[in-house]
């Protein structure tokens, strides 16, 4: 399960959590424009979170053009497409799209051209079965990708957020059910009788605080809609990950198989990622290592794959006086 959202405070980002039962050994990975691929040269250069197979495969990504997209499992609804296209995987989608797309548009009509069929490459050669649906963001705009028996569907995502199952329409006919929260608390009103507040936080009352992903979808849309900071990048860096942070997965919160009771069966965000897509920074911190790391991709070039490992080892700073 994963969270992914929009933001825009003066400049673009997306905030991303992975949410998964285990670490595929991730890392920052770039991608050269006119880089030979399976299918044509890449037009633009790319750089995300993925593994490294044969090539990228990236769960968040950004390309030069300031397209961002994300993977996010959708269990039970992500039906195959019957009649056939041309077929990409599942895991290869963010790649074949960023490689080749300039805008949201080019990336509705490429995929009028394929149909995607559920496999997941792996870094060992093998490749897993996989379902997801897809969120594409630029200059503040969304859409949802989601396959069905009878083609992919394109949703327009004006709220800007997605999570898992079910599917982005039944997502937003659920957000409406809230659409009396508030930041504020309510009129002290009950019928004709005037009652007093007994604290703050009562216009948010039925804010659902669930782990399911329409409770974190709901959880996300209020935040962001009511997160407020100032424009700096400190700033937004900041918001963007205190978002992250209320509606990430606690290890134990999720139980993903009840016959096992081992670490591997649970649920966990194993990372949070915040992107500002004008600057062309990336910030990541994952669940054992939450001091926030930082890299800079407007200064990477070359003609080659290039990685970069993710620190996952605990580490703080001691601050202890000396004697």
């Amino acid at each position: 399960m994963c969270t992914f959202f929009t933001y825009e405070n003066g400049d673009h980002y997306f905030g991303r959590n992975m949410d998964i039962n285990t670490s595929f050994g991730e890392k920052f990975i770039y991608l050269p424009k006119n880089y030979p691929l399976p299918w044509f040269s890449s037009r633009f250069s790319i750089f995300g979170v993925g593994i490294l197979p044969k090539y990228p495969v990236y769960f968040d990504a950004v390309n030069e053009k300031g397209i961002a997209m994300a993977l996010l499992n959708f269990e039970n609804y992500g039906e195959m497409e019957e009649k056939k296209k041309h077929e990409i995987a599942m895991g290869e989608f963010i790649l074949y799209l960023l490689s080749s797309c300039a805008s949201l548009e080019e990336i509705r009509e490429k995929t009028k051209e394929i149909s995607l069929y559920d496999r997941f490459p792996l870094e060992n050669g093998d490749s897993i079965p996989a379902h997801f649906h897809f969120i594409a963001t630029q200059d503040g705009k969304s859409i949802v990708i989601e396959p069905a028996k009878d083609g992919i569907k394109i949703h327009d995502n004006p709220i800007g957020v997605l999570t898992n199952s079910p599917d982005f329409p039944a997502q937003m006919t659920n957000l409406q059910n809230y659409a009396h929260l508030q930041a504020e608390n309510p009129k002290k009103i009950f019928g004709t009788i005037d009652m007093s507040s007994y604290g703050q936080g009562l216009g948010g009352f039925s804010l659902p605080g669930d782990a399911t992903p329409m409770g974190r979808f709901v959880r996300a849309a209020y935040l962001k809609y009511h997160s407020q900071s100032q424009k700096d990048e400190k700033s937004n860096v900041v918001q963007i990950f205190r978002i992250l942070d209320k509606v990430s997965m606690l290890r134990g919160e999720v139980v993903v198989n009840e016959k096992l009771s081992e670490l591997g069966a649970l649920d966990e965000t194993t990372y949070s990622v915040c992107c500002n897509l004008d600057k062309k920074r990336y910030y990541i911190k994952t669940y054992d290592q939450p001091m926030i790391q930082q890299i800079d991709f407007s200064t990477i070039h070359g003609d080659e794959v290039k990685t970069w490992d993710i620190q996952s080892d605990f580490s703080f700073v001691d601050i202890t006086p000396s004697p």
